[in-house]
């Protein structure tokens, strides 16, 4: 195993690795970070781990005038079902009920009941 750096050929080490290597440079660039730190001056993983941790992060769009991109989305997932609900077809009348079977009620007598007569006794 070599013990240089793949991408810049230098002594590979933790704080190389991901504070002074150009390509990790490259990366933190990328990062949606408020401010930028010179990463030179880490003479070790954990003092400059302290510090980049306490980055604030930025969305990942970016700063803009909008002052919140949740209120965005929710504005507009809002608007669109009200549209949605809009383009729905409107019934005039009013549903129909539902249709619910009566079982007739069997009446019983204390008497038997005759039905030649149909008279009870």
């Amino acid at each position: 195993v070599s013990p240089l750096c793949k991408r810049c050929i230098a002594v590979a080490s933790i704080t190389h690795l991901l504070f002074h290597c150009p390509y990790a440079k490259k990366v933190r660039e990328l990062a949606p970070l408020k401010s930028t730190v010179r990463t030179t001056e880490f003479t070790s993983f954990r003092s400059g781990w302290e510090v980049i941790r306490k980055l604030p992060s930025l969305p990942p769009m970016g700063l803009s005038a909008e002052t919140s991109h949740q209120k965005k989305t929710i504005l507009k997932a809002i608007s669109e079902a009200r549209d949605w609900m809009l383009t729905q077809p409107h019934s005039s009348s009013p549903p129909p009920k539902p249709l619910i079977r009566i079982e007739p009620i069997p009446r019983r007598s204390g008497s038997l009941y005759r039905s030649s007569r149909t008279l009870p006794g």
